[in-house]
């Protein structure tokens, strides 16, 4: 490989880095069907305000099929509900994590809800800020853990979950 391929092979990297959005994917035993009603309160927990659009029209949830949005000011998330496991073989996936938590909380997953942050712009720190606000309002007993893709970082429920959002939050952990 000479020197002009690493560095177009680097470059390539870095643009697909930018364009792939902050996300947080809550893994769970079963599915979980997210409602109109369901991220409308959790959105309206997370921030401490209404979100039925009409108080204040930045600030709303939009159900459409299995895809839904939640309008947040200048920002939108993206969520999307899915019965079938996170990146496909669950074993598979397991086996390369490092922890036995890790890969048993990876293992008992069935389901997953992944909030997107497409605003590329925003500094990491507020982007995983706005997510955690949602996420930590969806999180329960049924959540086996909480991934990071952009980072590569797994948190199983075991507390550590919950704990990282919280950071994500204060804007501690990046």
């Amino acid at each position: 490989m000479t020197s002009d391929d690493t560095t177009d092979s680097q470059q390539k990297s870095r643009a697909d880095e930018r364009e792939m959005p902050y996300s947080i994917v809550l893994l769970f035993r079963t599915f979980l069907p997210l409602s109109k009603h369901d991220l409308r309160s959790a959105a309206e927990r997370g921030w401490r305000k209404s979100f039925d659009g009409a108080h204040d029209p930045m600030y709303f949830v939009h159900v459409s099929g299995e895809h839904a949005f939640v309008k947040a000011g200048s920002h939108v998330i993206k969520v999307l509900s899915i019965s079938q496991p996170y990146l496909g073989n669950t074993e598979e996936i397991a086996e390369q994590l490092p922890q036995p938590e890790q890969k048993s909380a990876w293992k008992d997953h069935r389901a997953w809800v992944a909030l997107d942050f497409w605003n590329l712009e925003l500094p990491r720190a507020d982007a995983y800020e706005m997510l955690s606000r949602l996420s930590l309002q969806l999180l329960s007993n049924r959540c086996c853990g909480v991934f990071l893709p952009k980072e590569e970082v797994f948190m199983p429920n075991d507390g550590n979950a919950e704990e990282g959002l919280e950071l994500l939050l204060a804007r501690s952990l990046f």
